[in-house]
C-alpha cells in the first residue's frame, strides 16, 4: 500500500513537470547531477566558486582540410581548485549533445571531481561543436551541418588540448585522462583509438560504441529491466517473475489490435483510454501513437536511477488486480502526462523539430538528429523486438529513422553511414588500451556497448558491469550504500 501511495504521488509530479520524452533527447548527465546536488547545495555552508566562460578562439572549422583557414570560438570551462601544480594530471570532461555548464568542473555531484581532489588534477570541460554557445556556423542548414561529425569533434579536443598546454604552461609530465558518458563516452574511447599518445587513459561510461540503424534491443532491455526489478520487489511470489512483463506485453498487443481494427467500437475504446489528439488518417499516424506509448517506458528505464518514476513503479502499476492489461496501461500512461492532455498522433508534424535550421544555443534536437543520420543510427524501434514491446509493429526502422533522415537532411544512405562508422572505429571490436567501460545492467543503451558478456577486444582495457543500475550511474559522486 505504501508503494502505491508513493507511486501516485510520483506520477502526479511527473505529469506536472515532464514533457513528452523525445527519442533523440536521450540523456543529459548534467541535468541529473543538478537534481542530485540540490539538497547538498541547500545545506552547504558555502557556495561553490563561480566559473566563467573561457574561449578557444582559433578552433579549426575543418580539421580534414589543411587549406581551409576558417576558425571559430569554442567554449570551455576550467577549475584549478584541486590542481597540484606542474606534473599533476589533467582531467577532461567531454560534453556531447548538450549545453555545457560552468558547474561541471566544480560539481560535488560528479565522481570525476572526487577523483580530481584525490589526484590533485586540473579539470577542464569542453563544449561540443554545434551545441550551446560553441557555434562554428551561422545556422543549421544542411550545408553547414556537414562539419558536425565525431571525427571533427575528436580533432577539436586535440587542438584544444594544445591550447590548454600552451596557455597553462603545462609540463610534459602532466598526464591527461578523458571522461565522458553516453555519446561523450564514445568520444572518450575513440580518442584513445585515434590519438593513443595524447591521453594515458579514458573512462567511457555507458558508451554505445556500436552504431546501428534498427536499435530494437533498447526495448528488449527495457523489458528485461521490468522483469528483473519485478523479481526483486515481489520475490517471485504472488506476482511472479514474468507477470509484469507479460501484462505489459498483453497491453501492447491490445493497443496494436485496437489501432488496426476496423470496428467503430474499438476506435471508441482507443479514444476513451488514450484520448488521441486527432483522427487516424494513416498507419503513419498509428506509428506516432504507438511510439508515444512506448516513449513513457523508454525514459523511465533510461533514467531509472534518477527519475521521478522508475521501473519498480511501473511494476506496481501493472500489479493492480481487476483492470485488464490495456486498462492498466491507460491508467499508468494518463497519470504520466499533464491532466487533460491528448496523445499526440500526427505524423505530418512529427519531425518538424528536425527541420528547423535556425541556430539555437539552448536546443539540440536537429543537431543530434543529424548526427544519427550521418553516423550513428540509434533508431529506437519495436517492430523487430522480442520483448514486451514487440507487438507495437508500427514502430519500424524506416518510420523512426529513415524517413526523418530523408525528409529533414536529404540523407538517403543512413545505413551505409552507420556501416562506415563501425568500420572507422571498430564497433564492438573497438581495440583500445587503458579505457574503462562502466555499464549499468539495466541501461537500455548497454545493448550497443561493451559489457561482461561482450568483453573487450583488448585485454588492456576493462569492462565493468554495475548491477541494477541504468544510464551513466557511475559518473555520479558516491552515495550512501554505494560499493567502493
Amino acid at each position: 500500500m505504501v508503494r502505491g501511495i508513493v507511486l501516485l504521488s510520483s506520477l502526479a509530479t511527473m505529469a506536472m513537470s515532464a514533457q513528452d520524452i523525445d527519442v533523440f533527447t536521450r540523456f543529459n548527465v548534467l541535468d541529473q547531477v543538478e537534481k542530485f546536488e540540490s539538497a547538498a547545495t541547500e545545506s552547504a555552508s558555502s557556495s561553490p566558486p563561480f566559473i566563467q566562460d573561457e574561449w578557444f578562439k582559433t578552433q579549426k572549422l575543418d580539421h580534414s582540410d589543411a587549406t581551409n583557414p576558417a576558425v571559430w570560438a569554442q567554449r570551455y570551462f576550467s577549475s584549478a581548485q584541486f590542481y597540484g601544480g606542474p606534473g599533476s594530471p589533467v582531467f577532461l570532461y567531454i560534453n556531447g549533445e548538450n549545453v555545457a555548464r560552468n558547474t561541471t568542473v566544480v560539481s560535488t555531484g560528479l565522481f570525476l571531481n572526487e577523483l580530481a581532489k584525490k589526484h590533485k588534477a586540473l579539470v577542464v570541460s569542453l563544449e561540443h561543436r554545434y551545441y550551446g554557445k560553441s557555434q562554428p556556423r551561422p545556422d543549421f542548414s544542411n550545408a553547414n551541418l556537414k562539419f558536425l561529425r565525431s571525427d571533427q569533434a575528436l580533432a577539436d579536443i586535440v587542438t584544444f588540448q594544445d591550447h590548454i598546454i600552451r596557455t597553462r604552461n603545462l609540463t610534459a609530465d602532466s598526464k591527461w585522462v578523458a571522461f565522458g558518458g553516453s555519446y561523450p563516452g564514445m568520444l572518450a574511447a575513440w580518442l584513445k583509438l585515434l590519438y593513443p599518445s595524447r591521453f594515458v587513459g579514458a573512462v567511457a561510461s555507458s558508451a554505445p560504441i556500436e552504431a546501428k540503424i534498427d536499435f530494437f534491443e533498447f526495448s528488449d532491455v527495457v523489458s528485461e529491466g521490468l522483469r528483473c526489478v519485478c523479481i526483486v520487489i515481489y520475490f517471485v511470489g504472488y506476482y511472479g517473475k514474468d507477470a509484469c512483463v507479460n501484462t505489459v506485453r498483453a497491453a501492447m498487443e491490445e493497443v496494436h489490435r485496437l489501432l488496426t481494427s476496423p470496428s467503430a467500437s474499438d476506435a471508441a475504446t482507443i479514444k476513451t483510454l488514450f484520448n488521441p489528439c486527432s483522427n487516424f488518417t494513416s498507419d503513419d499516424d498509428r506509428f506516432v501513437f504507438e511510439r508515444q506509448i512506448y516513449r513513457r517506458f523508454q525514459g523511465i528505464a533510461q533514467n531509472n536511477d534518477y527519475g521521478v518514476v522508475n521501473l519498480a513503479d511501473v511494476c506496481d502499476a501493472f500489479a493492480v488486480e481487476g483492470p485488464s492489461p490495456v486498462e492498466k496501461l491507460s491508467r499508468f500512461y494518463n497519470r504520466t502526462v499533464a491532466s487533460g492532455r491528448c496523445t499526440y498522433n500526427d505524423f505530418v508534424s512529427e519531425y518538424d523539430y528536425a527541420k528547423n535550421t535556425s541556430l539555437t544555443t539552448t536546443g539540440m534536437k536537429r543537431q543530434w538528429a543529424y548526427q544519427t543520420c550521418a553516423e550513428f543510427g540509434y533508431g529506437q524501434t519495436t517492430a523487430n523486438a522480442k520483448g514486451a514491446f514487440s507487438p507495437l509493429k508500427f514502430v519500424t526502422p524506416d518510420l523512426v529513422h529513415g524517413y526523418m533522415c530523408r525528409d529533414a537532411f536529404n540523407i538517403t544512405n543512413a545505413p551505409a553511414n552507420v556501416e562506415a562508422t563501425n568500420k572507422k572505429y571498430g564497433g564492438f571490436n573497438l581495440n583500445v588500451v587503458n579505457v574503462v567501460f562502466p555499464t549499468g545492467t539495466i541501461d537500455p543503451w548497454a545493448a550497443l556497448g561493451l559489457t561482461n558478456a561482450t568483453g573487450s577486444a583488448n585485454p588492456a582495457s576493462e569492462v565493468v558491469d554495475i548491477l541494477g543500475t541504468s544510464h551513466c550511474r557511475d559518473m555520479f559522486a558516491r552515495r550512501a550504500g554505494d560499493d567502493d
